[in-house]
């Protein structure tokens, strides 16, 4: 690394720069900025000036992640990416030119690794709280994504400090939990005395996104950052342009006014931010919003907000306009009503306009309304391990809504999860069963409000249960646990002795009264905290196989893995043979199943039932009666299709085992999800279009996600799923198997169009609907490996059958590009055959619906 110091030439004040060994220090009127010659010129210590408050930099500099995905199928996933830390880079530093004094002041190093060579510089001025960082990158490996991060470690300040814009609070635990905004903008961070933020001008600063948080109290530290757009698609060598200014010490007003004086085209008021109060609305609440307007103008302004709804394909309903006076330089939050009509997914659309009329800017909000939230949630999970601080809670309530995941699993959270859903004390201790293998407390308070949080952003909590007992309940409950022959308890796939793993003990739960008095337990445990469902992890099968070890493996667990661990036998207390006990044990899992939810649904009847149930293993052929008391009106994930990298390693074979599981829960109105989805790179076209090819088979999600507008671009996906979830999850689109000679779809490059599996029907009487996903895939088969973006394709026609005498009325194309909403497309009866649509253009994925009504 070479460090040069050199004059600015225009910079008419003078800036103090001195060169120790190991270090740079420069020093203004406004802060005091030493360097680290070492570590890729990169901060050590911020000192602001006028308040002589000094920040102790933890990480600066640039973070380059390299792509984690294979150009090639191997038959695993695709881990964790390698990173290169600018501030861990070694380096030998020069000094071509230095001054004591100098009109501002310049610093230039480079830097190089595996991945890339930098030049980096830095500028001064000597009457300016401002500093711009430089970097001119040749990229030669292909990467992910490019961070710059500016870590401070103060408590005095961390404890105080907010936001800016808009001065909220954001406290998460590490950076991919960060709050992100798009670029140009700025991030400033201020506690009433100081503040250190970062801001990206131009659109040609390089910088996609900016990202804040204050990170969990102990660390006591505020996390700035920011990055570029994803480069996976980018080929290299490149070359590489990023450009940032760090700003110290002045109030958020002198950042908010700089970055005006550099954007002289913004509008005199724009949407800062239209946000929907809650992701899902129950059928009677009233539905309301949140537009934030933002005065870029030094006069007050004037404007008109018009709003309206959008629902079904292209259903408008216009909202009463509001004028509005916002004050210079200021944010005004502006209130939305309406009266919720209908179901499932709507769009929110607001525009403004200025005192003459003319046009200033539009914003789009996506939400979803039911009675029955597993007709439009997105699933994920929120684990005991970490998800206990109060303080953490409203971080991940507003990122889950920002993302449009609406159902949150609260995860081996019981202090028993078969006796005691109700815990007595306010601290307790919960029973992470064998999967889990860690210890950790929890409060009730904790719960209550977490709950409480949810439920205030329309998203919906299940609790996970299972029946696997404690080891502690076991004991103190003997009559009531499973058996070997030889008298011993069962333990599920645990050791009492490594002091890593609790055990699990399963339950005996398959007699009416047991089944009875665990769903009292469970309406309890409702009361107390509020729960709006339970998935269980578990069976009500008698002969369910008690330890997983006795499970078969190989081809075998293809076809179902229960089939030789049923026949192991279970005892009870006394030594009587499960197999003597249930002869008919469909039967008595179809009684207990159905007692355990009308026990509940007696008494919480929008209480919902989630299990974890492998129908394509069989189930409905073995268990038939069961399986649709177990399946009807729940939400049923599908552990057992998650394996997309080995199993259903193609789009076409994962398409087809969900298409085929499917058809089983859908004629008993269940929503089935699949996961824990993992082993793909988040923004990769195998993330998009496994999130794609999970909502064209019916499918909702279980898996993570990430910040709005971070690379992992989940919410993408997930607001289209919500504003058109009628026509992915509505129970009444029946699929249609078989459809070759009853659909067609031609055009250039269709070989790479997926969508037979995806072929739908609605009857509503004399009228219906056809409905055809349409998913543009890449040149390979293979889901998990690198994807170049799929060629768009255009000037396709697709022709089906309508059936009977049913004539075609109109057609929509549903396409979640730029955001979610629907185009109209030219149609045209063909005698005799049905319907023919053409679509101009597919980018990713497409639905195709065709309206038709019955002649007489």
């Amino acid at each position: 690394m070479s460090l040069l110091l050199a004059g600015a030439g225009s910079v008419t004040q003078a800036a103090q720069v001195k060169d120790a060994p190991d270090t740079v220090t420069v020093t203004t009127r406004q802060y005091e900025a030493v360097f680290s010659k070492g570590g890729g010129l990169t901060l050590q210590k911020l000192t602001d000036l006028s308040s002589k408050r000094s920040f102790r930099v933890q990480q600066d500099g640039l973070v380059v992640v390299e792509e984690r995905e294979r150009a090639e199928w191997a038959e695993v996933g695709f881990g964790q990416p390698t990173t290169h830390n600018e501030s861990k880079t070694p380096a030998t530093v020069s000094v071509q030119s230095a001054a004591e004094s100098v009109k501002g002041a310049v610093l230039t190093g480079r830097w190089s690794n595996a991945a890339a060579e930098v030049v980096k510089t830095l500028t001064f001025t000597d009457d300016s709280p401002f500093f711009d960082v430089a970097y001119q990158i040749n990229v030669k490996r292909p990467l992910e994504q490019i961070a710059y991060y500016l870590d401070v470690r103060d408590a005095a300040f961390s404890k105080q400090s907010r936001f800016f814009p808009g001065g909220a609070d954001y406290i998460a635990r590490e950076p991919r939990e960060a709050k992100f905004a798009l670029a140009p903008g700025y991030t400033y961070c201020h506690d009433g005395r100081s503040g250190v933020g970062l801001l990206a001008l131009t659109p040609q600063s390089g910088v996609e996104t900016l990202a804040h948080l204050r990170l969990s109290p102990g660390v006591w530290g505020v996390h700035l950052a920011a990055y570029t757009k994803p480069l996976r698609w980018e080929s290299v060598p490149m070359d590489l342009d990023l450009r940032l200014s760090v700003a110290v010490g002045v109030e958020p007003e002198q950042v908010a006014a700089h970055y005006r004086k550099n954007n002289p085209a913004l509008k005199p008021v724009e949407i800062a931010k239209l946000e929907s109060d809650k992701l899902i609305f129950r059928t009677k609440e009233k539905g309301s919003a949140r537009l934030t307007l933002r005065s870029n103008s030094e006069t007050p302004q004037t404007v008109t907000v018009a709003g309206r709804l959008v629902g079904g394909i292209a259903t408008e309903r216009t909202l009463p306009e509001q004028k509005v006076t916002v004050d210079p330089l200021t944010d005004k939050e502006v209130r939305i009503e309406w009266d919720n009509k209908g179901e499932y997914g709507f769009a929110l659309q607001a525009g403004l306009r200025d005192s003459n009329g003319a046009a200033l800017d539009a914003a789009s909000a996506y939400f979803a309304v039911t009675d029955h939230f597993v007709n439009v949630g997105q699933t994920t999970v929120w684990n005991a391990g970490w998800m206990k601080f109060d303080w953490l809670t409203p971080a991940m309530v507003e990122q889950a809504k920002d993302a449009h995941v609406g159902v949150i699993e609260y995860y081996c959270w019981a202090p028993d999860q078969v006796f005691d859903l109700t815990p007595d004390t306010e601290v307790f201790e919960p029973h992470t069963e064998s999967q889990g293998v860690y210890r950790t407390e929890l409060t009730r308070t904790f719960l209550k409000d977490m709950v409480k949080a949810a439920h205030e952003k329309g998203l919906y909590v299940n609790a996970m249960d299972t029946g696997m007992a404690s080891l502690h309940g076991a004991l103190a409950r003997p009559e009531r646990m499973k058996y070997t022959e030889d008298g011993q308890i069962y333990l599920y796939n645990g050791n009492i002795h490594d002091g890593r793993r609790f055990n699990a003990a399963p339950a005996h739960m398959y007699r009416p009264e047991y089944a009875k008095e665990w769903a009292e337990e469970m309406n309890r445990s409702v009361d107390m905290f509020g729960w709006d469902g339970v998935r269980f992890d578990w069976s009500f099968i008698p002969i369910a196989p008690a330890d997983p070890l006795h499970a078969v493996g190989g081809k075998e667990k293809e076809k179902n893995p229960y089939a030789e661990a049923a026949k192991v036998a279970w005892y009870d207390v006394n030594g009587k043979s499960a197999h003597d006990m249930f002869p008919d044990p469909d039967r008595t899992a179809a009684d207990i199943c159905s007692l355990y939810r009308k026990t509940v649904a007696a008494k919480h009847p929008g209480f919902i039932y989630n299990e974890n149930y492998s129908v394509n293993q069989g189930m409905f052929q073995e268990y038939p009666k069961y399986s649709v008391v177990n399946c009807t009106d729940a939400g049923v994930l599908m552990e057992s299709l998650l394996d997309v990298t080995r199993r259903y390693p193609t789009w076409q074979a994962w398409a087809e085992v969900l298409t085929d599981s499917l058809d089983w829960v859908r004629p008993c109105r269940g929503q089935p999800f699949v996961g824990w989805m993992r082993d793909y790179a988040p923004g990769g076209i195998a993330h998009r279009n496994l999130h794609f090819i999970m909502m064209a088979s019916g499918f909702r999600w279980y898996g993570s996600y990430g910040p709005k507008y971070s690379i992992d671009d989940t919410y993408r996906r997930f607001r289209h799923a919500t504003r058109f979830s009628e026509y992915f999850y509505d129970p009444s689109f029946v699929r249609q198997k078989g459809v070759e000679g009853k659909a067609s779809l031609s055009g250039q490059g269709v070989d790479r169009i997926l969508w037979q599996p995806f072929v739908f029907k609605r009857d509503r009487g004399q009228e219906g609907e056809v409905l055809v996903h349409l998913l543009n895939l890449p040149k390979d088969d293979h889901i998990i490996m690198h994807h170049e973006i799929p060629a768009l394709k255009t000037d396709l026609v697709l022709r089906t059958s309508l059936g009977g005498n049913a004539q075609p009325q109109e057609a929509w194309l549903l396409i979640p590009e730029p955001e979610p909403h629907a185009e109209k497309l030219d149609l045209r009866a063909v005698a005799g055959q049905g319907a023919e649509v053409k679509i101009p253009r597919l980018e990713s994925l497409g639905s195709v619906v065709i309206r038709f009504r019955r002649g007489g």
